[in-house]
């Protein structure tokens, strides 16, 4: 295996658990890739101060353990701006 193969071998996401307590719930929490970034950037530089690049942060990286689905879209938005900071 040469080391472009190694590499794109290799490729994924770092994952860990998170128990969150306000929920009462343990979930997935992923790296981001980079397109995922580049969306939370772009949410960043539309509403600078908003609270929509965490949000857009939290909907890409938190995920079901037990499937491995996101747990949140575009529906979340409002919801997830409204949370208590400490979960976001």
């Amino acid at each position: 295996m040469n080391l472009k193969e190694k590499i794109r071998a290799a490729a994924g996401y770092r994952s860990e658990s998170a128990h969150v307590p306000l929920w009462d719930a343990t979930v997935e929490v992923r790296s981001l890739s980079v397109a995922d970034m580049m969306a939370v950037k772009q949410k960043i530089n539309e509403n600078p101060g908003g609270p929509e690049g965490m949000v857009a942060a939290v909907i890409a990286g938190c995920y079901d353990p037990a499937t491995g689905e996101r747990l949140f879209g575009a529906e979340d938005v409002d919801r997830l701006s409204a949370a208590d900071f400490t979960v976001v």
